[in-house]
């Protein structure tokens, strides 16, 4: 995915980011108005309702004692409300005020409106704002007996909107309502801050995955190379590893072979593990012992001086020469390999260990090299300790003797198939368990071509 493409992700991210913040905003928002609409709205009917009860009251005292004055009544309907009802007036027919109680401040409704909500058979209602907050004003056609001469007349009430506890289910709404949208409120914030690192992660996530590119293409590719056949496997344990092996030609009929291990694992094993390849490579070493001794003080002080830290290096560096037949190695700290020979007519193993401590700690190490003579089919085992420490689910190791007993068997096959016989076993071993180090393998055979088929007859016969 390139950059641009990334960019263009992102936006959108931000965008959607954006988005929904404004959703949980508006959530917020409109469960607020929803509750306070509600409340309002129940307030409204509440007070309607209590005044439709003190009008039918008001009614059955004038049917029942028909002498009271009207003034006196509404005065007593007031006074008997606990200061719920803010006024009360009568009017005629005409208009005319008959009683009242409490300051109006001015006319609700208009004559025009009266009589048409009327003859609709509606409510005629109406929510004032008034000194003292809002009140409910609602007109009802009363009976008036005889009083003022007229019989019918209209009775004006206002009360407070109604202030009682809110219903629970409304309350319970606008809980849950709000903390879901301050929820989702604090959670795009929380993803918003973190955008930044998330794109840092974002790139060195791809940074890495180019690392982890540039430094398989370093490794030799599978397959032979002159005088020596190889099969080999490097597999890290996250993106990139401190583990590399190479095969090259050090001079006219010499080939370089070498494995080192960088101690840990991840990006800082990485780094210095580069340092060392390219020491490795463009180092003069494969000649006499003097200058292969030398070279290998020189690389521990770099490393001693160069290393952060107790990071420390395991490395096994040899060179094979074709002409006398003998390989020449130091090995500076690392797991012996195991040479697989059949020269005395019986499949043997030996381990090479001739060489020195690990590099980078100790700045005055010394370092001698080995010699080994080899004959034609000899097998070279290389690896590093996350192949004999990786463990099952058990906590059991690998282990060097498991390996052993596969190089011992080794006799006739290729070097890929030694390479892929140790790894399915492997792999049956520790089943589903990650590889908790870097792990690489190599097997070399050298002069592959010289060895006949009866010798590999041989060399099976003699490891069974």
């Amino acid at each position: 995915m390139s950059e641009n493409e990334d960019r263009f992700r992102y936006r959108w991210f931000q965008a959607l980011l954006a988005f929904g913040g404004m959703l949980a905003v508006l959530l917020f928002a409109n469960s607020v108005f929803n509750y306070v609409w509600m409340t309002r709205r129940m307030g409204v009917e509440q007070a309607r309702q209590e005044m439709r009860r003190q009008v039918v009251a008001l009614e059955r005292q004038m049917r029942q004692t028909g002498a009271v004055p009207l003034a006196s009544r509404i005065q007593e309907m007031a006074k008997n409300s606990d200061g719920r009802i803010a006024w009360v007036e009568v009017r005629d027919r005409k208009g005319q005020t008959l009683a009242r109680s409490g300051s109006n401040p001015g006319p609700s409704f208009s004559p025009e409106r009266i009589r048409s909500r009327l003859s609709n058979r509606e409510p005629v209602m109406t929510v004032r704002r008034t000194g003292s907050g809002e009140a409910v004003v609602e007109m009802f056609p009363i009976r008036l007996g005889g009083a003022g001469g007229a019989s019918f007349g209209m009775l004006e009430i206002a009360m407070p909107v109604g202030g009682d506890a809110v219903p629970w289910p409304v309350r319970r709404n606008l809980i849950i309502n709000c903390s879901a949208a301050l929820a989702l409120l604090v959670a795009l914030a929380l993803i918003g801050l973190r955008f930044r690192a998330y794109l840092a992660s974002r790139k060195l996530e791809q940074q890495l995955e180019i690392a982890r590119e540039v430094q398989r293409s370093l490794l030799p590719g599978p397959g032979q190379v002159e005088h020596v056949e190889l099969a080999a496997e490097c597999l890290p344990a996250s993106q990139v590893g401190g583990d590399f092996f190479d095969v090259f030609p050090a001079g006219d009929k010499a080939t370089a072979l070498v494995l080192g291990d960088v101690s840990g694992k991840g990006m800082p094993a990485a780094l210095l593990m580069g340092v060392l390849h390219g020491a490795v490579r463009s180092g003069h070493w494969a000649g006499p012992a003097r200058e292969h001794e030398a070279a290998s003080r020189r690389l521990n002080r770099l490393l001693c001086e160069r290393s952060a830290g107790p990071r420390f290096t395991s490395l096994f560096w040899s060179y094979y020469d074709a002409d006398t037949k003998l390989l020449r190695y130091v090995n500076a700290g690392h797991w012996p390999p195991l040479l697989v020979t059949g020269r005395s007519g019986r499949t043997e193993v030996m381990r090479l260990e001739d060489g020195g401590p690990v590099m980078g700690l100790l700045p005055d190490a010394a370092y001698s090299q080995g010699t080994v003579r080899l004959a034609p089919g000899d097998l070279l085992i290389l690896y590093s300790d996350g192949l004999i420490e990786a463990a099952n689910a058990a906590g059991e190791e690998f282990g060097e003797e498991r390996l052993l007993r596969l190089a011992m068997g080794s006799g006739g096959k290729s070097c890929e198939e030694i390479r892929r016989e140790v790894l399915d076993r492997l792999r049956e071993f520790a089943g589903a368990a990650p590889f908790a180090d870097d792990l690489t393998l190599v097997a070399a055979r050298f002069e592959p071509a010289a060895i006949s088929a009866e010798a590999a007859a041989e060399l099976e016969r003699t490891a069974a």
